[in-house]
């Protein structure tokens, strides 16, 4: 290699002595100086502050036609540069390092891909821990980095992806955490991706059409956490509905279609949803068997059982209320009830049956329908038990009365 180098050196200081350029021979440590007498290596070329190897035409700025050239420019405020200029009339071009294969690495000897860059100190860009910076200084809305995969695989679309690695637990080695990237599916969809290396799965993803998954990587609805009868959905509900937005229970909509997922048995669901006037409505979509139920606005709506109006006004098919000490013990032969008479003087002074909230209380704290129910079934099983009593007095006057009219017709007849 060091006899190939001399050579060349060689062959270009004879063709610059030629020209009657500036040269100088060989010295005694065997190294060769281009605008320099003291060459510090086997070849030293010093530009003095612009210029240096050109191999190919000269005219570099001018349009010509140059191969290679390794110089310091003015053009690019004194910093070196290497560049090959692709055509004529060309002031630029690219620069391909060993474009037939081979790794190249910045900052290493030892690359491990095409391209490696590895950096122990911080970018003065902004002060940060960072390997590399990508800085546009041209005339464009955004800086942007491409990365795109050209190969289509049979039968589907290749990907791009950005993988983030760092060191394991263990401290033992590198090992990828997350991935981000394209059409997770390679269908040739837009979507995007974030993948979790330890878990295997893609718990975030966005959608071509602006769906979020959580969990989920075929997000129907415009949010939706998991896929299948486990997914939870929120999203628009207007439309049909005359809606705003809804919550879906292993329901979720795209345009006017719901879709209910099955388990190997069940496929029931539910959704609550605002509408535009202020009211909020509860539709259950029952268990109907074990396949995907795929519905209309117009069938959801028909399932309402449940509203909650903009007053404050609550609208149900049904409501049980479930609750305990139900009031039978008043029949028990062992319960005392309340004299009508001390019934009365209670009454006289709070202006309310026993027991029972004052209005007062109940303006202010509102009803408790369980315990209401109670209280007032409580009181209707005391007034039978009163009504009974009074049935009994009334069928013993009834019978003294009919004693005193036979006396009386006997002693009218004498």
């Amino acid at each position: 290699m060091k006899r190939t180098l001399l050579f060349v050196a060689s062959a270009m200081l004879c063709g610059l002595n030629s020209f009657a350029q500036n040269t100088y021979p060989w010295i005694n440590n065997g190294n060769i100086g281009i605008g320099t007498t003291t060459p510090s290596n086997t070849l030293n070329v010093d530009p003095h502050g612009e210029g240096g190897i050109n191999i190919g035409n000269s005219s570099v700025f001018t349009g010509g036609y140059t191969s290679l050239q390794i110089n310091i420019s003015a053009a690019q405020a004194g910093y070196s540069t290497i560049q090959s200029i692709k055509s004529t009339g060309s002031t630029s071009g690219v620069l391909a390092l060993n474009a037939n294969g081979g790794n190249v690495g910045i900052g290493t000897t030892t690359p491990t891909g095409r391209f490696s860059v590895v950096s122990s100190g911080s970018s003065t860009l902004l002060g940060l821990p960072t390997i590399a910076d990508f800085i546009s200084s041209g005339n464009i809305d955004r800086a942007r980095i491409t990365i795109a995969n050209n190969f289509n695989y049979p039968s589907k679309n290749a990907s791009s992806a950005i993988v983030f690695a760092g060191y394991n637990l263990a401290g033992t080695g590198l090992e990828p955490k997350w991935e981000v990237g394209t059409d997770y599916s390679l269908n040739g969809g837009r979507n995007l991706y974030f993948y979790n290396t330890a878990t295997l799965n893609a718990p975030l993803f966005l959608s071509a059409n602006g769906s979020v998954g959580i969990a989920a990587t075929a997000p129907v609805s415009m949010f939706q956490v998991e896929d299948g009868f486990e997914k939870t959905s929120i999203g628009p509900a207007s439309g049909s509905l005359v809606g705003t937005g809804y919550l879906g229970f292993n329901a979720a909509r795209s345009g006017s279609t719901w879709t209910v997922n099955a388990d190997p048995s069940h496929n029931g669901g539910g959704v609550i949803y605002g509408d535009i006037f202020g009211n909020i409505n509860f539709a259950p979509i029952a268990d109907v068997g074990y396949t995907t139920q795929t519905l209309t606005d117009a069938t959801v709506k028909s399932k309402i059982a449940f509203q909650i109006s903009a007053s404050g006004l609550v609208r149900a098919k049904q409501i049980k209320v479930e609750t305990a000490n139900w009031p039978d013990f008043v029949f028990n032969k062992s319960y005392k009830l309340q004299s009508l008479n001390s019934l009365a003087l209670y009454i006289d002074k709070n202006h309310h049956l026993p027991e029972l909230p004052a209005a007062k209380a109940i303006e202010a704290e509102g009803l408790d329908l369980g315990e209401m129910n109670k209280l007032l079934l409580k009181k209707v099983e005391e007034l039978t038990l009163y009504l009974i009593e009074k049935d009994k007095e009334v069928k013993e006057l009834k019978q003294r009365q009919q004693k005193l009219e036979k006396q009386f017709n006997r002693f009218h007849k004498r």
